[in-house]
């Protein structure tokens, strides 16, 4: 095991998780100074010190940098400079291999996952459907060659056959006493006036969007009061 370390390294002592600020110094023993997650620094003994395997490519990018910025610097800053520069080079490696990473491939859809209807009807008809667009818990999903695969649940409608639908999250949409809003659309209320969803800092809220302009924000009463106060509220 190594007790000699750079500024930069990346090493672990007594479970922690540390990054080489300076040294070696020399006292009864060698030690150094390294710097946690935090930014606290402070001196650790170099026989309490492993260094964490880091990727190969990181001196290689590191190096890189500094010729580029550098490019007729000779003096004996060049390690310091190095170690400010192999941070960079982590991100830059760490956006390179999320980039070259394969897509997840998404789970398949079922019953009781929350789904938006993308055309209920089959393609050989001109009009996609009058619930497509509309959102619901999936009921039944049937395998193989069949045109109406899914069947969803809408509110106001009951179950729908449909030929193709889309999961939606939980950050689409918001159910109250049992009934789901789909925060992408407009609603009616009692009176006939249209209003808009929103999540705004966690909570979704309502207004009314009198001159199609309108949005909810912080100020706009929750969902839940406009129900209250306004509803039922139906989905354009």
């Amino acid at each position: 095991m190594t007790d000699t370390f750079k500024v930069g390294d990346k090493v672990q002592h007594d479970d922690k998780t540390a990054t080489v600020a300076g040294g070696p110094h020399m006292g009864y023993s060698k030690w150094y100074v390294v710097e946690d997650a935090d930014g606290k620094e402070y001196p650790v003994g170099a026989d309490r010190l492993t260094l964490v395997p880091t990727d190969p490519r990181r001196d290689v990018v590191a190096r890189a940098i500094y010729d580029h910025r550098y490019p007729l610097r000779t003096d004996g800053d060049q390690e310091h400079r190095l170690s400010v520069f192999r941070g960079d080079a982590d991100a830059i490696l760490a956006a390179l291999d999320a980039m070259e990473a394969p897509a997840e491939e998404p789970r398949p859809l079922v019953v009781g996952d929350m789904v938006r209807i993308t055309r209920e009807n089959d393609p050989e008809y001109e009009s996609p459907g009058a619930r497509t667009g509309r959102i619901g818990p999936l009921v039944a999903v049937y395998p193989g060659d069949h045109d109406y695969p899914y069947t969803v649940n809408v509110s106001g409608y009951g179950d729908c056959m449909s030929h193709s639908v889309e999961r939606v999250t939980d950050a689409d949409v918001e159910v109250i006493d049992g009934v789901t809003y789909d925060l992408g659309a407009k609603y009616k209320d009692q009176d006939g006036d249209v209003w808009r969803l929103r999540r705004v800092s966690g909570v979704v809220r309502a207004t009314m969007n009198i001159d199609e302009t309108e949005f909810p924000d912080e100020d706009s009463r929750t969902l839940a009061h406009a129900i209250e106060a306004y509803g039922p509220l139906t989905r354009i």
